[in-house]
């Protein structure tokens, strides 16, 4: 008890001489104590009750039907030293000032506590960041170590689990880094515990952020250039595959978190092409794990995939090479709605700017310094038959009188030619595209279904006689020879 005495007497005075002033470290002293909760004591490593010890509202992560608001809810991100107390200091609105120290523990998958007036202080075994939260509805305090890593699929670990940084307290920043880590382009965030604290409330619970990403509305490159962070920000962007530097860091004064990532050494051997590609979007309510699949091509350098279908102004959709949000989605860069051509990828949904039938096709290459270049196509769909139901036989291709005609929501064939003279001719479909041969986006009828040749070998024979034709419907992939 007289610990705490003198420590709010030391703290009082620091308060109230003058009107403001400032430590040898830089703290900005509370001169006239704000209403609300402050972190105090021997643990912390605050000269006197100052702004970066005050508890601001919590970063809460709400779940369905529940608002941040509903939550009376505060945390400070603080520096506690091993075995020694530490207190929350609170200031009601008439200027009132009373010192919680530790009471009850608290069922919770966190050291939760009862805050008891005049109690023995809290400590922690550890010294290290803390997260500490206050749950004014309850008056609790949840004590959480904070002990970032990175997490995300340009890591070892992907997105299941964190590689722990190493973390250390340089003056008043806490500084967490790693040193040449191995990173692959693609995407990442900073995170402690799981997705999410979820700690005890009124008769439920109320889940709090873990992580940290950038602090804009939309994913941003991570460079040497230290960026700013927040929490349940936005992932990070990494440009290159190699080596980083890495650096989370958290200014103690200002509560600012910032990162950075320093490419030590650029790994340039080639970034292995995707294997598969799906499209999700409202064609499928964005089921990612039910992606439709894309045609695969192996044309002479990189990758292709397509796929027929009918979209909406209102559809919206992404590539994505795998069933899963796992980074490897992308879009388009702008924001209006596309006309037929070749694009850039971005980050932002894909829209048409008119409903109909479109190819779209997917090219992935190297860059030279081996890393992926992703673009996409969108154009008319162009059917053609070739070989011994043509008009123009094998040396016909693109030729005007082998073209498929759209009837409805139909593709039709022209009649079929017999140009084998030993029985009954053999049907061949293709889509052209530039750089890659009639056979390789080539396709038939097998029981009904449109079925695709892909990366694969021939189809097979499917026989059809002379003056029958093929309807062809993408939106349900069926056929039918008539």
């Amino acid at each position: 008890m007289n610990k705490i005495l003198k420590y709010i007497g030391v703290l009082s005075l620091l308060l109230f001489v003058g009107t403001s002033c400032s430590d040898p470290d830089n703290w900005t002293i509370v001169t006239e104590t704000p209403e609300g909760a402050y972190v105090i004591g021997d643990a912390t490593v605050y000269q006197a009750a100052a702004t970066a010890s005050y508890f601001s509202p919590a970063a809460i992560d709400p779940r369905d039907g529940e608002e941040v608001e509903d939550f009376n809810v505060t945390s400070v991100y603080t520096w506690l030293k091993a075995n020694e107390e530490f207190f929350i200091f609170k200031v009601d609105s008439e200027g009132n000032e009373k010192t919680f120290g530790e009471g009850d523990l608290i069922e919770s998958s966190y050291d939760t506590y009862s805050l008891a007036v005049d109690a023995k202080g809290f400590t922690v075994e550890s010294e290290g960041l803390y997260l500490l939260v206050l749950n004014n509805e309850d008056s609790q305090l949840s004590v959480v170590p904070a002990k970032f890593g990175i997490i995300g699929d340009a890591t070892a670990e992907g997105w299941d689990k964190e590689t722990i940084m190493d973390v250390a307290l340089e003056g008043t920043t806490v500084k967490f880094s790693l040193k040449d880590e191995n990173l692959n382009n693609k995407g990442l965030k900073f995170r402690f515990i799981d997705w999410g604290i979820e700690l005890p409330y009124g008769s439920g619970t109320v889940k709090l952020h873990s992580n940290q990403g950038f602090s804009g509305d939309d994913e941003t490159e991570i460079s040497d250039a230290a960026k700013e962070c927040k929490s349940g920000g936005q992932n990070f962007q990494v440009s290159k595959v190699g080596l980083f530097d890495i650096i989370l860091s958290l200014d103690l004064r200002s509560k600012v978190w910032k990162a950075s990532a320093k490419l030590t050494k650029e790994d340039t051997s080639k970034v292995p092409l995707p294997e598969k590609m799906y499209l999700v979007g409202t064609v499928n309510d964005w089921a990612v794990d039910k992606g439709l699949d894309m045609i695969p091509i192996n044309p002479s350098e990189g990758k292709m995939f397509w796929k027929i279908l009918y979209l909406k102004t209102s559809d919206e959709f992404k590539f994505n090479a795998d069933l899963g949000w796992l980074g490897n989605d992308f879009g388009m860069e702008g924001e209006e709605p596309l006309d037929a051509g070749k694009h850039s990828a971005g980050k932002n949904n894909i829209k048409v700017a008119k409903d109909g039938f479109y190819t779209l096709r997917v090219i992935i290459t190297h860059s030279t310094s081996g890393q992926l270049v992703k673009e996409f196509e969108i154009s008319e769909p162009e059917l053609y038959i070739i070989g011994e139901t043509a008009a123009e036989g094998w040396d016909g291709q693109l030729a005007e009188a082998d073209k498929f005609t759209l009837e409805g929501e139909e593709f039709v064939s022209p009649l079929f030619n017999n140009t084998n003279k030993e029985g009954n001719p053999k049907l061949r479909m293709y889509h052209p595209f530039d750089g890659v041969e009639w056979w390789q986006s080539e396709f038939n009828i097998l029981d009904g279904n449109i079925v695709y040749r892909g990366t694969g070998g021939e189809l097979g024979d499917v026989e059809v006689k002379k003056g029958q034709k093929v309807r062809l419907n993408f939106n349900d992939n069926t056929g039918v020879i008539e």
